[in-house]
């Protein structure tokens, strides 16, 4: 992963699912430079061979959501899900990037 840190800050990310659009995001994050990807909250186990060593999983969302590390949160889980969750990351202080539709 290009961990590279441009203007003297990386900026910490966690993703909430990665099925077909978590996994786009996990690609994109990849190749973009100040940018890190370091938690994902996902049930799959094969989620491990998808990311960095040093990004801590979790099968709990909330986990993710409500991290007080992160710069921002990526939701990438079914429609029914994104409330719920934007809610708790909102709450949680942190800023919340949501994959459409929202609900």
């Amino acid at each position: 992963m290009n961990n590279k840190i441009v203007n003297g800050n990386l900026i910490r990310l966690g993703l909430i699912g990665a099925g077909r659009w978590g996994r786009v995001y996990i690609k994109t994050l990849e190749r973009m430079d100040g940018f890190s990807l370091v938690r994902l909250a996902s049930g799959n186990p094969e989620s491990r061979s998808l990311v960095h060593k040093d990004c801590q999983i979790s099968d709990n969302w909330r986990d993710v959501a409500e991290a007080k590390d992160l710069d921002g949160v990526i939701i990438a889980v079914p429609p029914m899900m994104h409330g719920k969750i934007t809610r708790a990351a909102i709450s949680a202080s942190n800023p919340v990037l949501v994959e459409k539709p929202l609900t």
